[in-house]
């Protein structure tokens, strides 16, 4: 009879369930994980800045180009997107409540950015320069 439970419970033969597997193994990884994806985490979301940054400076009409504050702006509506969108994300920048913070900023950065937008657009004159 214990031959059956053992074999429909393979929880049972899991090594690493054990106590001492656990405090050694589980932990020992899983904070070494979490430092690397933490560090990876940062990595990429810098990538992704700067890509998006770059992508928008490659496409930029060189007739027209647009206003010094366009690129800040693209940065932070991109920042607010991330953090709204991946809970991931919200957690690189320790957020309390991250799901429920990136709801927020993402609410929020719908409205400032653009605000901040039309009203440099509005009271700063076109050809300022950084």
């Amino acid at each position: 009879m214990e031959s059956v439970t053992y074999r429909l419970s393979p929880r049972a033969f899991d090594p690493y369930r054990q106590p001492f597997f656990r405090g050694t193994v589980e932990v020992g990884l899983a904070a070494k994980l979490t430092d690397y994806s933490e560090r990876i985490g940062w990595l990429l979301v810098g990538v992704a800045v700067l890509g998006t940054v770059g992508y928008l400076l490659v496409r930029a009409d060189k007739a027209k180009p647009p206003r010094w504050y366009f690129y800040p702006l693209a940065v932070a509506a991109f920042l607010g997107w991330a953090i709204g969108t991946t809970i991931e994300v919200a957690e690189l920048f320790n957020l309390s409540q991250p799901e429920l913070s990136g709801k927020l900023v993402i609410m929020a950065t719908i409205f400032v950015v653009p605000l901040i937008d039309e009203l440099l657009t509005r009271y700063l004159p076109a050809t300022a320069a950084p």
